[in-house]
């Protein structure tokens, strides 16, 4: 009959089979892995948070860019009620500047966010930034995403897997995705809400220039003409008979008032007296026939 030897603590590797381990071997590797997927995870989930921050602060640079301009512009078109040439390149000035925001910051951090695009972060990449934060574990973290790197295609090198979860667990306590940098995109979100609060400032107080300057800019390749900065007013007299006279009374209404109007009555323009300001009035005798009468100021 064959003896057995007991004994306490690890078989050598000497009285194993190949296709056995040392429990305490495959302990340490599931540890290892374990706290790898664990890292990975952690720095897939900074990768993500980096670039949402990237879109919000490119949401806000877009807007702070933007809604500016587009009271300039509506201001500019407003007061100088520019030709269709200079409205076309005002409008394409504006989608152009849009668009290369939008692209650039927006779309491109979203493309990188869902992997569609080659250049997202590398778990490497993602580590240099964590690290340049965080000084004090910089050298780990490199460290330990290449040991975990070695320890995978290492053959039962416990020092080496012991190595790995050490640099592991002294990493655990950080989180990594304090090492993002949410000033910029804060201080470029309230700039936006600025933005807004402006826009809707206008809007309100003036409303007209908004939606007129707007709409010439929109519509850029339409001809408008341009509106008199005054109204006429004027009161049509009551049926009247053969050899009356007429004292026709005009006014003029708006921010604009002419000093002089004029009448045009028998084929010329003659001047109405002026009685105050905005107010004039002419008198026409002995009405023999209907009159087409017509004003200008």
């Amino acid at each position: 009959m064959k003896s057995f030897q007991l004994f306490d603590g690890i078989l050598p590797k000497a009285d194993l089979c190949h296709c056995c381990q040392p429990i305490n071997s495959i302990y340490l590797r599931y540890i290892d892995l374990q706290a790898t997927n664990q890292l990975i995870s952690s720095l897939e989930r900074f990768i993500r948070r980096f670039y949402i921050n990237q879109i919000l602060k490119g949401l806000g640079l877009l807007l702070v860019i933007l809604l500016p301009l587009f009271l300039v512009f509506v201001y500019l078109e407003y007061l100088g009620h520019f030709s269709i040439e200079i409205r076309t390149f005002l409008f394409y000035t504006f989608i152009l500047t849009g668009s290369i925001i939008l692209i650039r910051y927006i779309l491109f951090p979203l493309f990188k966010l869902y992997g569609i695009s080659k250049n997202r972060l590398s778990h490497d990449e993602a580590a240099g930034i964590i690290g340049n934060h965080f000084s004090e574990i910089k050298d780990k973290l490199i460290n330990a995403m290449q040991l975990s790197v070695a320890s995978v295609k290492a053959d039962e090198n416990e020092l080496l897997i012991a190595g790995v979860n050490q640099k592991m667990d002294e990493i655990k306590p950080f989180n990594f995705t304090l090492a993002i940098n949410k000033k910029e995109s804060g201080k470029m979100l309230r700039y936006a809400g600025l933005a807004i609060l402006l826009l809707a400032i206008v809007s309100i107080f003036q409303g007209n220039m908004v939606t007129e300057g707007s709409k010439r800019l929109i519509n850029y390749n339409r001809e408008f003409v341009r509106k008199a900065p005054f109204l006429f007013h004027f009161k049509t007299p009551k049926t009247l008979k053969k050899g009356d006279n007429l004292n026709l009374i005009l006014s003029l209404v708006g921010d604009e008032i002419p000093a002089d109007a004029y009448l045009f009555v028998n084929n010329e323009w003659v001047k109405m007296k002026s009685d105050a300001a905005g107010k004039f009035s002419f008198e026409l005798r002995n009405l023999q026939a209907n009159k087409v009468l017509k004003f200008r100021a």
